[in-house]
């Protein structure tokens, strides 16, 4: 144990989260003045501001600002949903006891803030409508320890903002970090070994033990959450996810989430079980879904668009284990109704696009899926152990349909098991289909035509049943209100 504590804060100590200090809250007595220097707008003389959720077209607009801050009111688009006086505190220290964040108030990341530690656990609750701000200078970033929770329960009308620092205007990809959780839920990849048995291993980039034995573990709760401009590189040459969820078990709820302009991935998930529903991944710079060392969660309406100005690169890019493909438990999550847009960039060839990249021995049940506008391929399966998951029964898409340049990325170089390829794969599957012009099937991202009917959905019960394959129609869009397209 001496052993490993003392390789927890060397590591934590080189990662550069200088900002991570004693425990407790503060609330900075120069607040006013300093947030006033870093986020008043010199030509309107009013803050920087959360943008507005979608619209009714397929595509985001700022109709309706959700913030909750207090605003200059002259400016019609921005409202204050909590009427309520309030100050800016700024977070520089660890939350080692349970706290409750309120939508009249601003929070800043001022750095490194940890909700937990190996001896303390804590809730943190934020109510609707609550906007926390990323510091850009200090590479802010929000960890949930293992043993504690977050629980950001948002609303459709009131969602919960987590954003830059920098003036609406000004703010770009990669300003803050990002929200880090760590569970108690097994993985399969090792650094130390709990006392019974389990594999444990330290958080990237920003410290803290996750993995553990029990797989129905919460660490909270997120809904109507939004997580905008984060990425930020910390450890030199790493750029972190817009949301981390390591080793995170199904008692979590994760619904009505979006990650937007994130630096690397969406969302990558490191094992565990939790649960995803209504999650829109946009303009992130690396891949919108990620997931390694034994994830096993089903996740259901996912709309995930790379763009042409941050390119990206994969759509979803699964695995299991690189240096073990055989480690327990395999990554197996079940995906339902997932819409993934390439940016459609051929004249990008540096900047590899692939809609859904399958390899390191992952299995995976995909249905109802729309893949479309990928360059390279809208398929790939990498690896021997992947292509023998297929061959078990332990790796299947159905009722899918794709429309890309190029539908199947065939005998690469890490192809094949047994002459297999992604062409006979994806037409055994029941119910596929390959469309020659993605414009059949989508209009925006709202399936359309042919992809409003013929879905199969999952028989466990977590999976709503819908009719449409994809993500999400214009009947049914859960999109609008509370999302945001805010380049800047």
């Amino acid at each position: 144990m001496l052993c490993r504590l003392c390789f927890y804060f060397i590591f934590v100590f080189v990662s550069g989260c200088s900002q991570v200090s004693l425990p407790g809250t503060s609330t900075d007595p120069d607040a006013d003045t300093k947030m006033n220097s870093n986020l008043m707008d010199s030509t309107s003389a009013t803050m920087a501001y959360p943008d507005t959720g979608t619209n009714q077209t397929g595509t985001t607009g700022n109709t309706d600002d959700l913030s909750s801050e207090a605003v200059d009111t002259s400016n019609s688009d921005l409202v204050d949903p909590c009427n309520a006086p309030g100050e800016t505190i700024y977070v520089v220290d660890n939350i080692l006891s349970d706290a409750s964040w309120t939508c009249n108030n601003t929070y800043v990341l001022d750095g490194g803030v940890f909700v937990g530690d190996a001896t303390h656990s804590a809730v943190l609750h934020i109510a609707p409508g609550t906007v926390i701000l990323g510091s850009s200078q200090r590479k802010g970033f929000l960890k949930i320890s293992r043993g504690s929770q977050i629980r950001a329960e948002g609303t459709l009308e009131k969602p919960i903002v987590f954003t830059s620092d920098r003036p609406r205007g000004q703010r770009h990809t990669g300003d803050w970090a990002g929200l880090f959780i760590d569970g108690s839920a097994t993985i399969n990849d090792c650094l130390s070994q709990a006392a019974d048995g389990s594999c444990e291993r330290i958080s990237e980039a920003v410290g803290g033990w996750y993995g553990g034995s029990d797989d129905g573990d919460s660490s909270g709760v997120l809904r109507y959450v939004r997580v905008e401009f984060a990425g930020a590189d910390i450890v030199g040459d790493a750029p972190c996810n817009g949301i981390t969820l390591n080793g995170v078990g199904s008692g979590t709820i994760v619904e009505y989430v979006q990650v937007h302009r994130c630096g690397d991935d969406g969302i990558e998930l490191f094992g565990g079980t939790v649960n995803l529903k209504h999650i829109y991944i946009s303009g992130v710079s690396d891949d919108s879904l990620g997931w390694r060392i034994g994830w096993r969660g089903n996740a259901q309406f996912m709309v995930f668009q790379h763009l042409l100005d941050t390119h990206g690169d994969q759509g979803i890019e699964g695995e299991s284990n690189s240096d073990d493909p055989l480690a327990t438990p395999v990554s197996y999550p079940v995906l339902s109704n997932v819409t993934i847009i390439g940016p459609n960039d051929a004249a990008s060839p540096d900047y590899p696009d692939i809609g859904i990249l399958l390899r390191e021995g992952t299995g995976a049940d995909i249905y109802n899926a729309i893949v479309a506008n990928y360059v390279d391929a809208c398929l790939d399966i990498d690896n021997e152990h992947t292509w023998r998951n297929l061959a078990a029964g332990n790796l299947r898409i159905a009722h899918s349909m794709i429309s890309c340049g190029v539908d199947f990325l065939e005998w690469d170089e890490q192809e094949s098991f047994e002459g297999s390829v992604e062409t006979d794969f994806f037409f055994a599957g029941e119910g596929n289909s390959v469309v020659d012009d993605s414009a059949d099937i989508l209009n925006g991202y709202y399936s359309i035509n042919a992809a409003q009917t013929g879905a199969s959905i999952p028989v466990e019960p977590f999976f709503d049943t819908v009719v449409y394959i994809g993500g999400v129609t214009a009947a049914d869009n859960w999109l609008s209100g509370w999302t945001t397209d805010a380049d800047k």
